[in-house]
């Protein structure tokens, strides 16, 4: 009953081939003979020996493919570090070139400069208040600020009149005024 129950398996040997026991049936497999069975139990050595021989072959592609492949990140890598390392020589030549440009540009922005600066300092000209008193126009001031107003003129006030050729101090005796029609 308990080799019937047994989980692992039975191998019954306990005759030979012409007896029987209880043990033959209940097993999972019969063998004529104890040596039988034990052979049964036992695999053939240059099976396993084969099979052992098979296995290592297997490791050693498996190995082999493994480095093959390490081989070539290797190299892939080492391609990549050559190509991210820069070569000095043609840094510098680089770095002389950029200093090149960078000078032509700011070579290039100054004159830019100064023309503009030119053509401002020709507005500053072109409205002078100076052009404008050589047209012929005067100006009036009181204490430095200049009169728009004829309403602010006094009478014996001190106003100063600038013109082109010069300016003069005055006062006016008497101040008349006049509507300006558009």
């Amino acid at each position: 009953m308990l080799i019937a129950q047994c989980t692992i398996p039975i191998i019954s040997g306990v005759g030979h081939e012409t007896d029987f026991t209880i043990a033959d049936f209940v097993a999972d497999l019969r063998a004529p003979s104890p040596t039988a069975a034990a052979e049964i139990a036992s695999p053939d050595r240059s099976e396993l020996l084969r099979d052992l021989k098979g296995y290592g072959l297997l490791m050693q592609r498996i190995c082999l493919l493994g480095l093959e492949r390490q081989a070539q990140r290797l190299d892939q890598l080492s391609l990549r570090l050559s190509h991210a390392i820069p070569n000095p020589k043609q840094m510098q030549e680089q770095q002389q070139q950029l200093h090149l440009r960078l000078k032509r540009a700011l070579g290039e922005r100054q004159r830019s400069w100064a023309s503009q600066l030119g053509h401002f300092d020709q507005q500053l000209e072109a409205l002078s208040p100076k052009r404008t008193l050589e047209r012929g126009y005067s100006l009036i001031l009181e204490k430095d600020q200049a009169i728009r107003d004829p309403k602010q003129l006094n009478e014996n006030s001190l106003y100063t009149v600038e013109m082109a050729l010069g300016s003069a101090q005055l006062k006016f005796k008497q101040v008349s005024l006049t509507s300006k029609e558009s």
